[in-house]
Order: C-alpha cells, then sequence, then structure tokens
C-alpha cells in the first residue's frame, strides 16, 4: 500500500479593519502542510475561546463530492461577547485563535491524502484502488448574544457570520476540486516498476497540492478574503 498526506492549508477571513497576513511552506517530508492565513485582529492578550464541535459531512452548499473521494470536515467555534458593533469587536481582537501565521477571526485549514495499493498489469505499474481523502477544518466566532440584544446588531452578525461560512464554504470547494483532480491524475499515472510509481505519484500530489494553493490564494485575493462578500466586522455602513 503507498500513501502520503500530500499537503493542505490555511485560509481566513473576518473582521475589518484587521491587517491582512499570508505565508506558507511545506513543512516535513511525508505530511506537507501549507498554511495560510487571512484576517488578522491586532495582537492582544488571548483569552480561552474554545467552545466547540465537530461533524462529518462538509458544509452544506459545496456540492457532491468528486467520484472516489471522501471528505472529513470540522467546524470549531470560539466565543466572543459584546453588546455592541465596537464590543464584539474588541471581543474579537482579543479572542480570535492564535496560529502559527498569526491571529484570525475566521479560517479553513484543509489537506489532501491519498491511499491505494499498486498492481502490475501488461508489464506496467498502475493504482489498483486509490482513494483520495479531503480533510478541512473551519473556525468561526460564536457571539454570546446577551438577554434582549438589539434587533439590529443580532441582524448584522447574522448576516455576517453567513458571509464568512460562504466564504470558508468556497475555500471547501477548491479542496474539494483538488481531491478530485488528484484522484484522476494519480489513476492515470502507470509505470514499469512500482517503486517509480509511489515516487511518481508523491510528486505528482505535492504538485497538485501547490496548484490548489495557488487557487485557494486568488480565490482569497478575488474576496479580499470574503470582505467583498459581506464577511467584515463592524459591517459596512448602510
Amino acid at each position: 500500500m503507498g500513501g502520503v498526506p500530500a499537503g493542505g492549508g490555511r485560509h481566513g477571513g473576518g473582521a475589518r479593519p484587521v491587517p491582512l497576513h499570508r505565508g506558507g511552506r511545506p513543512v516535513g517530508s511525508v505530511r506537507a502542510h501549507r498554511r495560510r492565513g487571512g484576517a488578522r485582529p491586532a495582537a492582544l492578550a488571548l483569552t480561552a475561546f474554545t467552545l466547540a464541535c465537530a461533524g462529518p459531512p462538509p458544509p452544506i452548499g459545496v456540492g457532491p463530492l468528486p467520484p472516489g473521494v471522501t471528505a472529513y470536515a470540522n467546524e470549531v467555534r470560539y466565543a466572543v461577547d459584546g453588546t455592541s458593533v465596537e464590543g464584539i469587536a474588541a471581543s474579537l481582537r482579543g479572542r480570535a485563535p492564535v496560529t502559527p501565521e498569526g491571529r484570525f477571526v475566521g479560517h479553513h485549514r484543509w489537506q489532501l491524502e491519498w491511499r491505494g495499493d499498486f498492481a502490475r498489469s501488461a508489464g506496467m505499474c498502475g493504482f489498483r484502488r486509490l482513494q483520495v481523502h479531503v480533510r478541512g477544518t473551519t473556525t468561526v466566532p460564536e457571539w454570546r448574544r446577551p438577554p434582549g440584544a438589539d434587533s439590529a446588531l443580532v441582524g448584522s452578525w447574522d448576516r455576517f457570520l453567513a458571509a464568512l461560512r460562504a466564504h470558508e464554504a468556497g475555500h471547501w470547494r477548491i479542496a474539494l476540486a483538488g481531491g478530485g483532480e488528484m484522484r484522476d491524475r494519480l489513476a492515470a499515472l502507470r509505470r514499469p516498476r512500482c517503486e517509480d510509481l509511489e515516487v511518481e505519484a508523491r510528486l505528482e500530489g505535492e504538485r497538485i497540492v501547490a496548484a490548489t494553493d495557488a487557487r485557494q490564494s486568488r480565490y482569497d485575493d478575488e474576496t479580499d478574503h470574503g470582505h467583498r462578500d459581506g464577511a467584515a466586522w463592524p459591517p459596512p455602513e448602510p
């Protein structure tokens, strides 16, 4: 059996006004991660933020899975407080998770992984069985709204959170497309020796991860990390 976790990334969106940060580098020999950042609040002391939870299916709205691809999705939520736009913004700045790339209001981390068996046929070695796994974790804030919260503030928050989740679902779609591409291209590989096939499969997987990471970056650039689609806090003036 051959297999390799073939990379991943972290892409984010969230509250304005916030400096943006992006960066990435491969880490490790077998497990290659690419991490990338989006909206980053100013560096303030981190307080406890963990609330939350996981579920197996991909997010609603990402479409059907490509053939031969399975997906594992997580959503992690961290608590924020506030009774006003400014109060919520301050809470976001203080409680957004710290990652190796910085502090993010919302982000999505993805990873592609292939597993398979090789077999010889007609003098060539190819995949007998092949499965690609796409794993993703989305981190979003959860406002602990106070009793009697202003209805306009509630509406603004709900629109912001929906836009943030929609942006992260876009990252999921790109990762799933990368998984489908990985499955198709690896399944088509043939080499005279199975040892050479495994080496080529690893290299091809790395190329697909790099191309997927580039598409993720373009998506963030085109949407300004979701801000152009409403994933911005404080919300824009009406």
